[in-house]
């Protein structure tokens, strides 16, 4: 046996139960031991990060810490050190989990965070975490830490950060069908935001309002908005949410009939994303491109888009994007006379959406199903 196997426990029961024989003051004391250890071997202290609350904060600076910052954090709380270099480590962790697009992770690691602080700090940690339950696809998860960060945004009269909460959750509502509260909740988060120098919240606000119009078929005066949208981000310099707005006006031009100027401006979002290296909103592109390439009649260019989409919704996280996709795709490939493969991946793609709850994107599903098996003259691939 060799010195690095020679202190592996060879079942997890073994480990734990060796933990709980010690003492619970020496238990803390190893623990402590363990920090002092990692962080020495690893050079150091990492840099304090960004704190919860920071407007616009610069991206954070690896360190070699950062693969065992989320135990550097567990070691922190467990011997009983400063609540601060927990926090620290925590939100070095919740930083990498992002960027690596693990939201379940991302979730946690808010959740925790929520519980060392207080008042708006607090409410902002919660709705980081709707934002990962959100982009996770769960839906109710993300609605319910939604609600509860603008009640304690609310208390601890934050008013930009109660009106991006807000806003949030009218997002939320307005991509789960139900639109009329969607309009409430973003009608109360814009009168919190303006007047307030808060630009570039507005802005997303507005945005936001442009695609609850778009839902309604109010083109003109979904295009102004997102138009209004789009010269601050620009005049902010705010990239990320310049291709985001990009997109949804490519979106507009694609379902009012406007293919041309839709596929030009999707190619420029796509080129920005990728040029960015945003792997989610890459996706997302391409299952828009999609739907356009469907409706003006080049069949094999959508499938490809799809099949080019789906890797990068997993990779992303991206659940509810990839069972529309999925569902897109076995589509595509009944129009082609594929049967067998349009029932595998459209069973897949609305197993995805069922399991997420997602009612809106699953009825659609089974309805554009429906329609696509009457025109082709077959069974439903439910049946």
């Amino acid at each position: 046996m060799s010195r690095e196997t020679l202190y592996l426990f060879r079942h997890a029961l073994l480990r734990d139960a060796a933990y709980q024989l010690q003492m619970p003051a020496e238990r803390a004391r190893l623990h402590a031991e363990a920090f002092a250890v990692i962080e020495r071997l690893c050079g150091g202290r990492a840099p304090e990060p960004a704190a919860v609350d920071a407007v616009n904060p610069t991206p954070q600076a690896t360190h070699p810490t950062d693969p065992f910052a989320e135990e550097l954090a567990a070691h922190a709380r467990l011997g009983g050190g400063d609540p601060a270099l927990q926090l620290r480590y925590l939100l070095r962790s919740v930083a990498i989990a992002i960027r690596d697009y693990r939201n379940a992770a991302a979730q946690d690691l808010w959740l925790r965070i929520a519980a060392l602080v207080s008042g708006g700090q607090r409410g902002i940690a919660l709705r980081q975490a709707g934002l990962a339950a959100a982009r996770r696809g769960r839906a109710p998860e993300a609605e319910r830490l939604f609600v509860e960060a603008i009640r304690v945004l609310h208390g601890a009269g934050s008013r930009r950060e109660e009106g991006n909460a807000l806003g949030n959750l009218a997002s939320l509502l307005r991509e789960t069908g139900r639109l009329e509260e969607a309009e409430r909740n973003l009608e109360r988060s814009l009168l919190l935001l303006r007047g307030g120098g808060h630009r570039i919240q507005e802005a997303m606000m507005v945005a936001n309002k442009a695609n609850l119009c778009l839902e309604l078929d109010h083109f003109e005066e979904a295009e102004v908005l997102l138009n209004e949208a789009l010269a601050v981000f620009r005049e902010a310099g705010d990239l990320r949410s310049e291709r985001t707005t990009r997109g949804n006006l490519a979106n507009l031009y694609r379902r009012s009939g406007r293919h041309g100027e839709a596929e030009v401006l999707y190619a420029e979002v796509l080129a920005a994303d990728r040029a960015a290296g945003d792997r989610r909103h890459e996706g997302v592109t391409l299952g828009n491109l999609a739907t356009l390439y469907q409706a003006t009649g080049r069949i094999a260019e959508a499938e490809s888009a799809l099949r080019e989409a789906l890797p990068l919704h997993s990779a992303a996280g991206n659940r509810r994007h990839e069972g529309a996709s999925r569902c897109d795709l076995g589509l595509n490939l009944l129009r082609q006379g594929r049967r067998g493969e349009a029932v595998r991946e459209w069973r897949d793609g609305i197993a995805i959406l069922r399991e997420l709850r997602d009612r809106k994107a699953a009825a659609g599903a089974v309805a554009e199903m429906r329609k696509a098996c009457g025109e082709a003259g077959v069974a439903p691939l439910e049946e």
